[in-house]
């Protein structure tokens, strides 16, 4: 069964990978820095932030709140 994070977590994290970017850093690498800080996969971590610009209508796709961090 998939590990649920609280909701200010799953808030908080997406913020965090975006404000750690550096103007040269792909997202990617953003993502692997905070998900290191955090505890958590990478993978995990960019799975949440799609579903949770799913839910704020920013990117299409799944907008569940199952699995990952969403």
């Amino acid at each position: 069964m998939p590990r649920q994070y609280p909701r200010d977590f799953r808030d908080r994290a997406p913020r965090l990978v975006v404000g750690s970017k550096g103007n040269d850093e792909t997202e990617w690498s953003a993502i692997q820095v905070v998900a290191a800080r955090l505890g958590v996969g990478g993978e995990t971590l960019r799975k949440g932030m799609c579903k949770s610009e799913g839910h704020a209508g920013i990117r299409p796709g799944v907008t569940d709140s199952s699995g990952g961090m969403g």
